[in-house]
């Protein structure tokens, strides 16, 4: 997969994490296109490893990959939340640590499962994630990056938030911009990232 191609993706699915407003996300990257896919791979572990941000191949068949970007701090931090810890025990994570929680999650997705407690690694809030179980994902209230259940209003800026970092990094890569570029400048201001974005 050529650069150009593998950052709009990036741009499309990843922004708010690369941005650091968000804990993780999961892309599904095609096999066919992905070509020299470790090489590249390997350059924006490299790239990203600066900012804190690491991406992780969680499972593949013979067309696709799945790769996971997320925060490895943050993540780290959020799967060791009690409540959190104690609703992925229910569900076969007997450690809160990262690294073996994700073992728990690749295990599940190598053997044909959907484990639905993945919108925990995705950052959706906890009730939301219960809800969706439950509810086998109907009767939401409202719907965009997950299927929202509680606190409509809350989900809403969260969601506008995210399209307008996704427009901010999809506006600089047409500029000309590198994803590492627009990173770099947004890690490295003096301003908020609000003021970025109003700003752009």
């Amino acid at each position: 997969m050529c650069e150009v191609k593998f950052e709009s993706i990036l741009a499309n699915h990843c922004s708010p994490v690369l941005m650091g407003t968000k804990l993780s996300n999961l892309i599904s990257v095609s096999k066919q296109d992905a070509g020299h896919g470790d090489e590249l791979l390997k350059k924006y572990k490299n790239a990203f490893k600066t900012y804190g941000i690491a991406i992780e191949m969680l499972c593949e068949c013979d067309e696709r990959m799945q790769l996971f970007v997320y925060n490895e701090e943050r993540l780290r931090r959020h799967l060791h939340k009690e409540s959190i810890a104690s609703f992925l025990m229910d569900y076969g994570y007997s450690s809160s640590d990262l690294s073996s929680c994700l073992a728990v999650l690749k295990a599940k997705l190598r053997h044909f499962e959907f484990p639905h407690e993945i919108g925990i690694f995705l950052g959706f809030p906890l009730d939301d994630v219960r809800s969706f179980i439950e509810n086998q994902g109907q009767n939401y209230i409202y719907c965009s990056y997950w299927k929202v259940y509680h606190n409509p209003d809350l989900a809403r800026r969260t969601f506008d938030l995210y399209d307008r970092l996704r427009a901010f990094v999809k506006s600089r890569l047409d500029e000309g911009d590198s994803i590492e570029v627009v990173m770099r400048d947004v890690y490295k201001s003096s301003k908020g990232l609000h003021d970025l974005l109003n700003a752009y």
